[in-house]
């Protein structure tokens, strides 16, 4: 198959500029979220085959101003949202809402037609009953151990259980060091020009002091797996979900 890296080739040699990324080094959780989720959206939508030749342009105009200022101030810094249900911002522990109610009663309807039409089931609790009931004379540790082993219960009986994971400022070191923020936008302009740059390409731009390493094998085995794993779903979605606790954890203590 032919190369046809050349308009991105020409394109890194005459106007990217990694130190424009330098400021990675300092970026916190909500920053990084921030600017991974816009990376993310991107890559999830831009099909430079199925995408209409205007649209194509302004995704090439859109990545293109990634490069060119990356850290875009009101970009990263955009007040992370509140994972929501219908609208609205909820505590991941909080008391039964109307619209909880609302559901179940959807539910037994739902439940009560399937019966009467000759058809096994299985009710659920009385509608009058909590969603979770709490014994409160119960000690901490009574409480913490069950609540534990109804949680993975729970979990366990999810489609798609989330992601969780610990972020930490040493990450995000890890994340500067690889240039990784870089290597996405690079990777997503090749993507939107629909053309492929060789490792070594990516690996001289990306590390342009370094000369007695082979740049392009650590792009190969290093950088492009840390950019799949940083742009997965269950990445963003953890991220966002960190990013919000964090924000709003520290707003309370205020």
């Amino acid at each position: 198959m032919r190369d046809q890296s050349n308009s991105v080739a020409e394109f890194l040699e005459s106007e990217f500029d990694v130190g424009k990324y330098d400021d990675c080094s300092s970026l916190t959780l909500v920053q990084w979220s921030n600017a991974l989720v816009q990376r993310w959206a991107m890559q999830a939508t831009c099909r430079p085959e199925c995408i209409q030749e205007v649209e194509l342009e302004q995704y090439k105009n859109a990545i293109h101003s990634f490069l060119a200022n990356p850290l875009w101030p009101e970009s990263i810094n955009r007040v992370p949202r509140k994972w929501s249900y219908r609208g609205e911002s909820y505590s991941s522990v909080r008391e039964p809402l109307a619209a909880d109610i609302e559901s179940r009663i959807v539910d037994v309807k739902d439940l009560y037609a399937a019966a009467l039409g000759g058809q096994s089931v299985m009710f659920p609790a009385s509608l009058y009953t909590p969603l979770l009931e709490i014994d409160l004379g119960a000690t901490d540790d009574q409480l913490k151990a069950e609540f534990s082993s109804w949680l993975e219960r729970k979990r366990q009986g999810m489609d798609d259980a989330p992601s969780f994971m610990e972020f930490s400022d040493s990450m995000f070191r890890n994340w500067h060091k690889h240039r990784v923020l870089a290597f996405i936008d690079i990777s997503l302009y090749a993507l939107v020009c629909g053309e492929s740059i060789p490792n070594h390409l990516i690996g001289k731009h990306l590390y342009p002091d370094e000369f007695n390493v082979d740049t392009g094998e650590r792009v190969r085995k290093v950088v492009r797996p840390l950019a799949k794993q940083l742009l997965s779903d269950s990445n963003i979605a953890a991220m966002g979900r960190a990013a919000a606790h964090g924000f709003y954890s520290s707003l309370e203590k205020m």
